[in-house]
């Protein structure tokens, strides 16, 4: 454990964090169904081992709940691309699409989700972050310190993002 002044008590482990993205929406029925049976499953699968968002991005079933931040995600992990409809899944900043003919393969959506938090947990540990939470006496205002932390040698620019996520919200 290292600290550092802006950091005191913050820890960081030694161990991979699998990023597991349901897109979905509000006017979606197949998101609320075998998507979510879906979505309930890699959550089980992932335990400790992935941090799981449900996002609503910007499109034609997301009536509800849109952020920027979804729509910037949705974009970049390529959900929708060479997709035939939602929910859509990613991990780790891939989308994990199998749709032949416009057909849904959950199965083999399911299993590449498995296996892209399964190569990640047993990866080589590059980076990691910390985060401590803190709240004012009215519980109105949050506070969140993060703290990163290298163990191998990387070249580039690195950015760190914290994202408060509300759970059982169904």
């Amino acid at each position: 454990k290292e600290e550092t002044p802006e950091s005191p008590g913050i820890t960081v482990e030694e161990k991979n964090m699998s990023l597991v993205n349901k897109f979905t929406g509000s006017k979606c029925p197949p998101c609320g169904g075998w998507g979510w049976t879906m979505f309930e499953e890699l959550i089980t699968y992932g335990g400790n081992n992935a941090c799981n968002l449900g996002t609503y991005s910007q499109n034609y079933v997301a009536q509800n709940y849109i952020t920027k931040a979804a729509t910037q995600m949705d974009s970049l992990f390529g959900a929708y691309k060479n997709s035939s409809g939602w929910p859509t899944f990613a991990v780790n900043g891939a989308s994990k699409l199998d749709r032949p003919g416009g057909l849904v393969n959950t199965g083999s959506e399911k299993q590449k989700c498995k296996d892209a938090i399964d190569a990640h947990k047993n990866a080589p540990c590059m980076v990691n972050s910390g985060y401590e939470v803190s709240y004012d006496a009215s519980k109105t205002n949050v506070t969140i310190k993060t703290r990163a932390k290298f163990f191998k040698d990387m070249s580039g620019e690195y950015y760190l993002a914290a994202y408060m996520v509300e759970d059982k919200v169904i």
